[in-house]
């Protein structure tokens, strides 16, 4: 059994149901997941204990899920998480593409998601329910795009390398070009929409680090975050139509993982997968 430690600071798309994309009907018996984390906050008290608990356990392979993994407490929890020696995975937004030649020349692995958007985190625009939705939103992107599913399949490799005994972790950025060569689906005006929806998530990402970082009139980054965030629902409303396109075709890909870890496949609803 592989055992995998994932580390979450912050808060990013691909952190609340990361693990759960690996054993999505809790059956699997060649992976243990064991999460670490500190919040909201990416500093301080709750930060150090987690990373000090997550050395004390013994474990495989190391996956840290993290906005902007360059700021300087990210690359200290990086260079200490190297220095146990177990195998470790960076997954981050476009913030961390600085960085990325770095992580791959200390031989850390890395899965950047230029459409894993910021969030519009001003006060005045803010608050538990415009977080929870946006969230949502981001999720479905990131799952009715084919992002979500990619990634389970490159981590599931180096699972399937582990067990062999082999370390090949990825240096892989998900942009637009990665979909475009590898588009997600088995019709043209899908993978177009899909591509509509991830660009729109990259836009909105440029447009809310605008308002949380550069503006500083507050009725007008207030404004740029709710357009932010108006951008975002509009995308994940494009999922839902493309989704909707490929069920009345019968035509909807299902990869349901199998009690041994393997990825399985169908195509109609009415099919056992295999």
């Amino acid at each position: 059994m592989i055992k995998i430690a994932v580390l979450k600071i912050g808060n990013i798309g691909m952190s609340p149901l990361f693990e759960f994309l690996f054993d999505e009907r809790a059956e699997r018996v060649n992976v243990e997941f064991r999460v670490f984390g500190s919040g909201s906050k990416m500093t301080g008290e709750s930060l150090e204990a987690s990373v000090n608990d997550l050395v004390k356990w013994k474990h495989d392979l190391t996956i840290l899920i993290t906005p902007n993994a360059s700021l300087p407490q990210c690359i200290n929890v990086i260079e200490t998480l190297r220095e146990t020696g177990i195998p470790l995975i960076v997954i981050s937004d476009s913030s961390s593409l600085k960085i990325a030649s770095e992580l791959k020349n200390k031989k850390v692995g890395y899965i950047i998601i230029t459409a894993d958007p910021m969030i519009g985190a001003r006060r005045e625009f803010l608050d538990p329910t415009e977080m929870a939705v946006f969230n949502s939103d981001i999720i479905k992107v990131l799952a009715g795009t084919g992002v979500m599913s990619s990634i389970v399949k490159i981590v599931d490799e180096v699972i399937e390398k582990l067990e062999k005994g082999i370390i090949d972790l990825p240096s892989i950025i998900v942009d637009s070009s990665f979909l475009l060569e590898k588009p997600p689906f088995n019709n043209s005006y899908a993978n177009a929409r899909a591509l509509a929806a991830f660009k729109m998530a990259e836009l909105v990402g440029k447009i809310d680090h605008e308002a949380c970082f550069k503006i500083q009139n507050w009725e007008q980054y207030t404004i740029l975050a709710a357009a932010a965030h108006e951008i975002l629902s509009a995308a994940a409303k494009l999922v839902d139509e493309l989704r909707d396109m490929l069920k009345s075709s019968d035509i909807l890909v299902r990869a349901p993982h199998a009690a041994d870890g393997r990825i399985l496949s169908k195509i109609k609803l009415l099919e056992k997968p295999k």
